[in-house]
């Protein structure tokens, strides 16, 4: 949970403060969420080629390929400005959503780290999977036991240079094959 203030002495001086609370994560079963199983990092790229660039997207290139409507419902509005926030929280500042996913140059390992993080944080700002789903990453190289607990492992992984296990460690919860019962 996030809590923002802003205190202000005589009109002069703005001071804004963010506490960030961070709760205990509980584990749950998860049958890869409300909406549908967790989707690769291909598909929210396609998600973000049918963004104009101005608005966050990716420009599809010279030959304009891509698809021209998103599928996902409130993907602009809703889901990245999600995404957008949580990258944030996670210490990847301006590093919006469809950047983050447009992996350049695209065979660095963190650059692939950081587009397999993206995906897992889309997924869940989609409610396909939750922050309290339990996992098991421990094949992958990972410790956490929570898809919340996850994200900040592998923020931690791609700033420590350690992209190769901590893109191993979120594609296994986008490719659906990272969850377990508590």
């Amino acid at each position: 949970m996030r809590i923002d203030l802003k205190f202000s002495l005589k009109g002069l001086l703005i001071i804004t403060f963010s506490i960030i609370f961070l709760l205990p994560a509980i584990a749950i079963a998860c049958d890869a969420g409300g909406d549908g199983p967790p989707l690769t990092q291909g598909y929210w790229y396609r998600q973000c080629l049918a963004v104009p660039a101005a608005e966050g997207g990716i420009d599809p290139g010279r030959n304009g390929l891509g698809p021209k409507m998103y599928l996902e419902p409130d993907f602009t509005n809703g889901i990245m400005a999600c995404a957008n926030n949580d990258l944030e929280i996670l210490g990847f500042f301006g590093t919006p959503t469809c950047e983050g996913l447009n992996a350049t140059p695209p065979n660095d390992k963190c650059e692939k780290a950081i587009k397999q993080l993206t995906a897992m944080v889309l997924n869940v700002c989609s409610d396909r999977i939750t922050d309290g789903c339990s996992i098991n990453v421990q094949p992958e190289g990972c410790q956490a036991t929570t898809v919340g607990g996850l994200k900040d492992e592998i923020a931690s992984l791609i700033i420590a240079g350690d992209c190769e296990i901590a893109s191993d460690c979120a594609a296994a919860v986008n490719e659906d094959i990272a969850f377990v019962d508590p």
